[in-house]
C-alpha cells in the first residue's frame, strides 16, 4: 500500500497512524503521557507515583534524587536542607538526618522533621565549613525506611542551566581540547563531582524539587565522580556527555582553589524556549510577557526554572 503525506496541518486520520509513544510501556511505574511540548526531546513523560522518580519512575529513595553518595553540599550556607519524599515516608512521620562526624556540622544534630499531609519532608542543616575529609548522612523514618549517603564533601555548588549551548557535551568535537586531553587535564581535580540532570523534558520531579535524572542519556542517576571510560561511545565515562561549558567553568574555579571541592549539576534541555528558564519572579517585571500573558509562551514561564533550578 502506498501512502502519500502531503503537507500542511495533518487531518484526524493521519494523526491516528502515529505511533503511541506510551507503547509499548516506558514508564516502570505510574502513568505514561504523551510530551506534546517535546522540542524534538523525548516523545514522552512518566508521572511518577509518590516515593519514585527518574525519568522512567525506576528511582524508589527515602531522599530526592538530587541527594546521593558522591555529592558536593554548599559550605557557609545557612539554608542547607536534605529533603524527600518516599512512599515509606507516611503522613505525621518523623524523618531523622545524622551527619557523621557530627562536629561536621553546626549543632550537631541528628535533625529532625515532620512529614507533610503528602508524605514530603524536609529537614535543614546547620552550618558546614569547606571539607575535603568525606562525610557520611544518614536519613531515616519512624517507620523503618533508612538511606546512608557516603562519600560526601563540602564546598561550592554551582547550577548551570539553559539550551543547547549549556548541553553541548564535552565529547561534541567542537571544541579547543580533544577528549583525550580533556580527560587527561580533568585527572588533575579530585575533588570536583558531577550530577548530570540530562536532556529530558518534561522533568519529572520528585517531591519536593527534585528533578528528572539523565537516564535516557545514559548518565548513572545521582551524584557521580569524574571518570574517563577508555575511550569509546559503549564507555565514554562520566566526562564526556556532561556541559562542556559547565565542566570547564567548574575546572577552572578548582584550578584556583585546589582544596575547595566544586560540585556541578547541569540541568539543561536544548530547544527549549527562553521564557522556560525565566523565573515567574522575574517575568512579572518585563511588560511584554508575565505569567498571565495571552502570547504563547506566557504559560510557559518557569516550567523549566522552577523543577530544574530551585
Amino acid at each position: 500500500m502506498l501512502l502519500l503525506v502531503l503537507a500542511g496541518a495533518p487531518s484526524a486520520s493521519a494523526l491516528s497512524l502515529e505511533a503511541d509513544p506510551c507503547s509499548p510501556k516506558p514508564c516502570v511505574r505510574g502513568t505514561c503521557g504523551p510530551n506534546t511540548a517535546r522540542y524534538g526531546l523525548a516523545q514522552y513523560f512518566c508521572d511518577c507515583p509518590v516515593g519514585y522518580s527518574g525519568v522512567h519512575c525506576e528511582i524508589q529513595s527515602l531522599v530526592a534524587p538530587c541527594f546521593s553518595t558522591n555529592m558536593v553540599l554548599q559550605s557557609g550556607s545557612e539554608k542547607t536542607s536534605i529533603y524527600g519524599h518516599a512512599n515509606s515516608t507516611v503522613a505525621g512521620d518523623t524523618v531523622t538526618v545524622t551527619v557523621s562526624p557530627a562536629s561536621a556540622v553546626d549543632g550537631r544534630g541528628p535533625f529532625t522533621a515532620t512529614a507533610a499531609s503528602d508524605g514530603s519532608w524536609i529537614v535543614a542543616l546547620g552550618k558546614m565549613a569547606v571539607s575535603t575529609a568525606p562525610l557520611a548522612i544518614e536519613v531515616s523514618s519512624k517507620t523503618g525506611a533508612k538511606q546512608t549517603l557516603r562519600n560526601i564533601l563540602v564546598g561550592s555548588v554551582f547550577v548551570c542551566s539553559g539550551q543547547s549551548n549549556m548541553a553541548l557535551p564535552v565529547s561534541s568535537g567542537y571544541l579547543p581540547l580533544t577528549a583525550d586531553e580533556a580527560y587527561a587535564q580533568a585527572k588533575q581535580f579530585p575533588y570536583v563531582r558531577l550530577l548530570n540532570n540530562g536532556h529530558f523534558w518534561p522533568p519529572t520531579p520528585s517531591h519536593p524539587g527534585g528533578t528528572a535524572l539523565g537516564k535516557q542519556t545514559g548518565d548513572a542517576p545521582g551524584w557521580q565522580l569524574p571518570s574517563y571510560g577508555n575511550g569509546t561511545s559503549a564507555s565514554p565515562g562520566t566526562v564526556a556527555n556532561f556541559s562542556a561549558a559547565c565542566w570547564f567553568m567548574g575546572t577552572t574555579v578548582s584550578a584556583h582553589a585546589p582544596s575547595v571541592p566544586v560540585g556541578l549539576i547541569s540541568t539543561d534541555a536544548g530547544g527549549t524556549s527562553i521564557h522556560r528558564w525565566v523565573s515567574p519572579k522575574a517575568a512579572a517585571r518585563c511588560s511584554q510577557i508575565t505569567p498571565t500573558s495571552t502570547q504563547s509562551m506566557g504559560p510557559d514561564i518557569g516550567t523549566l526554572f522552577v523543577p530544574m533550578v530551585l
